[in-house]
């Protein structure tokens, strides 16, 4: 038997295009029935088969609405994380540095991501009018034909599915960055991987159509009481979402800002000089090179790196090549579906004292040799940098024991 290789380009191009239109046509099956199920999940319940109306339903219609989108683009990240030949095409058209245009270039010019567009965008021209979404819109404006209702809800969908297959792109490509492929992985175990991640999400969706059905009942009484317009939900809805995605780095910024606060009040009274501040607070969202400012006291001159990890119970590990790194796992019933490692580079030159500042402070820190690794406190010495967190450096300013 040839293999794939050695076969005519006419017959491999082929072979590709049947493979990317049977996959996204599972993907989309697998969306479209976990989008039913959702809704049954939210529909069947005491409330709404006790009482139905215009607000009710209406909101059950926004929260399906809303949910669907969010799993389309889960479901098909998970997709895009296991599809081999797609990561070696990104793989070699892109490296770890490149630039987000650099990214956009190489998702846009390959066929991976025109064939998905292309066969969603068949189904939402073809179906728009079979689908659920096209109730909340003909509700919604009830004096629009048939047909111009159909349109409305092509011209909502269109454009929500290219920007959540762009996002679930550019996902896989930043996840593809941070983790090399493996080269000891066996087929069965991509495989067991794969269904294993694919029903992490479907369940954690399942599970959040439950924990939505005693909201959107609350939601429509408080817009028949007020008179408000369901669509008008749409922005505290969307304030909530935006607030609960950027929590944790919320919670960076303002620790963040409390110890450069700190510091520039003890400076100012102390007599310290502060100077050469760069990425004070851009640090918290990615990891710049270099350091952050430049330290002067009667005792010497520092040079000073923040570091900054948007998990505190998560441990933070230094390795001795100048890396600094943690593991995210994400899971369910004590079973971990998927993990992530965040890394940055620690490491700078300078003549003066090094002193490695973690802001927001975390409650375990280690260095490790790649066998071995070893709790640090704050003030210990590794690699010729000195760990504090922001809390302890102020406090030993204070002192004048730095």
């Amino acid at each position: 038997m040839k293999k794939i290789s050695e076969l005519p380009r006419s017959l491999r191009i082929l072979l590709t295009l049947s493979w990317r239109i049977l996959a996204v046509c599972i993907l989309f099956a697998l969306f479209y029935n976990m989008k039913v199920g959702c809704l049954r999940i939210m529909a069947n319940n005491p409330y709404m088969r006790n009482v139905s109306g215009f607000w009710e339903n209406k909101m059950l219609m926004q929260a399906v609405f809303y949910l669907s989108f969010l799993m389309y683009s889960s479901l098909s990240f998970v997709f895009k994380l296991h599809d081999v030949p797609y990561r070696r095409r990104i793989s070699s058209d892109c490296s770890a540095n490149s630039s987000l245009k650099t990214q956009y270039k190489a998702i846009f010019l390959g066929c991976e991501f025109w064939i998905e567009v292309a066969i969603l965008s068949l189904w939402v021209l073809f179906s728009a009018s079979d689908v659920h979404f096209f109730d909340l819109v003909s509700g919604f404006y009830a004096d629009l034909s048939v047909s111009e209702a159909h349109w409305l809800t092509c011209g909502i969908m269109l454009p929500a599915i290219l920007l959540l297959t762009v996002l679930a792109h550019m996902a896989a490509v930043s996840w593809w960055a941070r983790k090399p492929e493996p080269t000891d992985i066996t087929v069965r175990r991509r495989i067991f991987t794969f269904f294993k991640q694919l029903l992490f999400t479907c369940i954690m969706y399942l599970l959040l159509a439950m924990a939505l059905v005693p909201v959107y009942p609350i939601l429509a009484t408080i817009g028949k009481v007020m008179n408000i317009h369901p669509l008008l939900f749409l922005i505290p809805l969307g304030i909530t979402l935006i607030a609960i995605l950027s929590f944790r780095y919320i919670r960076a910024l303002l620790a963040r800002h409390r110890f450069v606060h700190g510091l520039t009040r003890i400076c100012h009274s102390e007599r310290h000089m502060l100077i050469d501040r760069a990425h004070l607070y851009s640090s918290v969202f990615s990891a710049k090179d270099g350091i952050n400012f430049h330290l002067t006291t009667e005792k010497g001159d520092y040079a000073c790196k923040l570091i900054c990890s948007l998990r505190h119970k998560t441990p933070l590990i230094f390795d001795e090549d100048g890396n600094v790194s943690y593991t995210v796992s994400y899971g369910l019933f004590g079973l971990d579906f998927f993990s992530d490692t965040i890394s940055a580079r620690y490491d700078f030159e300078s003549n003066d004292k090094k002193i490695l500042i973690l802001s927001p402070a975390v409650d375990s820190v280690y260095i490790t040799d790649g066998k071995a690794r070893r709790l640090l406190e704050s003030g210990d010495h590794f690699m010729g940098y000195t760990l504090y967190d922001g809390e302890s450096l102020l406090n030993a300013l204070r002192r004048k024991g730095l």
